[in-house]
């Protein structure tokens, strides 16, 4: 009896083990193919914050950083706050800001930065949900940065300083 069960504990745990490392090969297999598909920036399309329609096809060169954040989360206002006080609005480097909050949310929001009105800047409402799904991540703020061919230079999840970011479009201009 011992003998059993003993053996039903050890395939128990074999076939949990199993599940295991085959969610981890999914898991890894997905965010490689997510890697890939960032790669070089995606073509998406979404409407403005004037409910205008807006697609990545527009855009032909860089560089680019794009947020995705909400207006309601501290960190994410504390980034956008710095990133709007910072010295990005003096290079060529253009910022695309991507939330899924309610459009007069975003609007109330950003009305509140006068560099807001800068032509570099565009403001996208993502009512699908689309852009978790297209970047692999549900994080906010996150920073995709891409250089002047629209390849990726680096992305950012969770609340960094604007510094580091200004400085990883600084270093991808020296290689």
């Amino acid at each position: 009896m011992k003998r059993i069960i003993l053996i039903l504990i050890i395939i128990t745990v074999s076939l949990l083990a199993l599940i295991l490392v085959g969610g981890i090969a999914g898991k890894l297999k997905e965010e490689k193919i997510t890697s890939e598909r960032i790669k070089h920036l995606p073509i998406f399309s979404m409407t403005d914050a004037d409910n205008n329609p807006y697609s990545t096809v527009d855009i032909k060169e860089g560089p680019l950083l794009l947020v995705y954040y909400h207006p309601e989360c501290e960190h994410c206002r504390n980034e956008l706050t710095e990133l709007f006080n910072s010295s990005l609005f003096e290079s060529d480097i253009r910022l695309m800001l991507v939330s899924n909050a309610p459009r007069d949310t975003v609007i109330s929001f950003l009305g509140g930065f006068k560099q807001y009105d800068n032509e570099r800047c565009i403001s996208l409402i993502d009512t699908a949900y689309l852009f978790e799904d297209l970047f692999g991540t549900p994080v906010i703020p996150s920073a995709f940065l891409y250089n002047v061919n629209l390849d990726l230079i680096e992305s950012y999840s969770g609340e960094y300083k604007i510094e580091t970011i200004l400085n990883s479009f600084g270093q991808s201009e020296q290689n």
